[in-house]
């Protein structure tokens, strides 16, 4: 029965497990590729950040994907890390 539970709970997740003290190797990887999968990985490179002004249209979908791509991190860490 708990292997059930953790499956249906990674299928959840797009497969990917939360980071916990022991998985941070597999984790980096699976992580990327859900973040590639979304087409929101190139915010984890700080050069990416756009150096126009606040309300400019690229500036605002770089923080839309850097939200989506911060929300994905933040559901796959443990509370405790």
């Amino acid at each position: 029965m708990v292997v059930a539970v953790v499956v249906v709970e990674m299928s959840d997740r797009a497969g990917v497990p939360k980071l916990d003290n022991k998985n941070y190797e597999v984790w980096k990887i699976l992580i990327r590729a859900l973040l590639t999968r979304k087409s929101v990985e190139e915010v984890l490179d700080a050069a990416s950040v756009p150096t126009y002004g606040p309300n400019s249209s690229v500036t605002k979908a770089w923080m839309k994907k850097d939200a989506l791509a911060r929300a994905e991190l933040i559901l796959h860490v443990e509370p405790d890390q």
